[in-house]
């Protein structure tokens, strides 16, 4: 790693040291260390006791793999190098084949936010956040994601699915989202007796897109990372996700 600057602030020693994320020390030692990291957005700030992680500016909390269940995979690779979890999602032709990471949900009422990078070649295809029920390789989904077609990025949707390969029904659609901050944020909020979906351009300004009764189509059991690769092959890199209330 390398200190390319160090100031006196309130009488400690601010240092910005520059390396792989993999690098990143235990600690920063004295307060105000700033880490960036030279291989992902990241760049993590030392506050006497734990690592602050930042994208973009944003706080944000990197997903933790070893949170999360591989439920539906074989056409992904993950990679938690640079920091975060890259999945890389080949092509399904026209199935749906959803590869999912699942976690459970806290009990109601709680917010679900995530950001995300996300980059896919000419195709159909969708990348978002949902909810599941039971055994997610057989049981209903449903989530919220972006759309792509023809390499361009064309806006929103929320859909129900039968099981991980098997679509039941578009509730909501909208096709004028224009998408121009960094990282794509997307919330969901439970809080007992609805779901509510939520864009955004950051992680504090939410823009309602759709919301109905809980339970009307599952019961919520599991949080999901989707990528519905279809016609689609696209690298996302999961930067932030985390339950709050």
């Amino acid at each position: 790693m390398q200190i390319i600057n160090s100031a006196s602030q309130g009488g400690a020693l601010a240092a910005i040291q520059v390396g792989p994320t993999a690098s990143r020390p235990a600690s920063g030692g004295a307060n105000n260390i700033i880490y960036q990291c030279t291989d992902s957005p990241y760049e993590f700030l030392w506050n006497g006791s734990a690592w602050l992680a930042f994208a973009f500016g944003f706080l944000v909390v990197p997903p933790n793999s070893a949170n999360f269940t591989q439920i539906n995979t074989d056409r992904s690779t993950l990679a938690t190098t640079n920091g975060g979890i890259m999945q890389s999602v080949t092509a399904a032709g026209f199935a749906e084949d959803m590869q999912i990471l699942g976690t459970p949900l806290p009990a109601t009422p709680y917010y679900m936010d995530v950001a995300f990078l996300t980059q896919g070649n000419v195709g159909n295809g969708g990348i978002g956040i949902g909810i599941g029920a039971g055994n997610l390789r057989s049981n209903a989904l449903e989530f919220q994601q972006w759309l792509y077609d023809q390499n361009s990025l064309l806006g929103w949707s929320q859909r129900s699915y039968n099981n991980y390969n098997t679509d039941s029904s578009v509730n909501a659609s909208l096709t004028s989202i224009t998408q121009t901050a960094p990282m794509m944020w997307m919330r969901i909020h439970d809080d007992g007796t609805n779901l509510t979906y939520f864009t955004g351009p950051n992680g504090y300004i939410w823009t309602q897109q759709y919301t109905h009764l809980r339970g009307s189509f599952l019961t919520p059991a599991y949080g999901l990372l989707v990528v519905s690769p279809y016609q689609l092959t696209s690298l996302t890199h999961w930067l932030h996700f985390s339950f709050h209330t």
